[in-house]
């Protein structure tokens, strides 16, 4: 077993963003209150594509290599008589599927969701120390606030890769825990409300201009921050 698990930082190509939470946690699956919630983002990717195989390749050999030297020994011994109680390979992808009418079907792409905890639990389970991810825009200015960005939006993203060996479970793998984002094109959530597809007739109802009033100085402003490696 080793006694410091090795960590690896990784970039990824461009990908399509799926389900992002960024702007605010996913708490969907927390069971109480004070349960932290997570900062998370789908990357769908061609498997096929040498740049993903390439962070496969690692992500494989940091399975391999150094999350099953981290499973107890007699787990593996006890495995030889029931093989019930082998230590599980958790996989860090899952298949992309989408709905042909009433089918679903899978589309040959594949899914990795990093995640990022909203903040770290401290004493008596209270919370601490609280995270944000940092969101980027394609020349690397920090984007305060964080936009929704909608399915099908075109992203890269940076996380920590670190192998795990879980007991109760009985599975071994490694977390992907997000840093940051990078947004090359946003697609946003919601209906089209331009008027795309419909022809003016001036000599119907006609409202008044609609004037549009926002001003780029008065969004909120933060220190810079790098966008390293992105």
């Amino acid at each position: 077993m080793t006694n410091k698990a090795k960590t690896i930082k990784i970039v990824t190509p461009r990908a399509s963003a799926l389900f992002a939470k960024l702007s605010e946690a996913n708490r969907h699956f927390c069971k109480k209150p004070q349960d932290p919630g997570t900062y998370e983002i789908g990357l769908v990717y061609d498997p096929n594509d040498p740049a993903w195989k390439a962070i496969e390749a690692q992500l494989d050999d940091l399975i391999d290599n150094e999350a099953r030297e981290m499973v107890d020994a007699d787990r593996w011994e006890d495995a030889k008589d029931d093989p019930s109680r082998a230590p599980a390979r958790a996989n860090y992808w899952r298949a992309d599927k989408q709905k042909d009418g009433d089918e679903v079907v899978r589309t040959g792409l594949r899914v990795m969701s990093p995640r990022m905890k909203e903040f770290w639990p401290g004493k008596n389970g209270k919370p601490d120390r609280p995270n944000k991810v940092a969101v980027y825009d394609s020349m690397t200015q920090r984007l305060l606030p964080i936009p929704e960005i909608g399915n099908g939006s075109v992203v890269q993203a940076r996380f920590v890769a670190a192998p795990y060996w879980h007991s109760g479970q009985g599975k071994y793998g490694v977390s992907l825990s997000l840093e940051a984002v990078i947004l090359r094109e946003l697609k946003s959530y919601g209906a089209d409300d331009s008027a795309a597809g419909f022809e003016a007739d001036d000599a119907g109802y006609v409202g008044a201009p609609v004037e549009d009033t926002w001003d780029p100085a008065e969004s909120p402003s933060e220190p810079e921050h790098e966008a390293a490696d992105l």
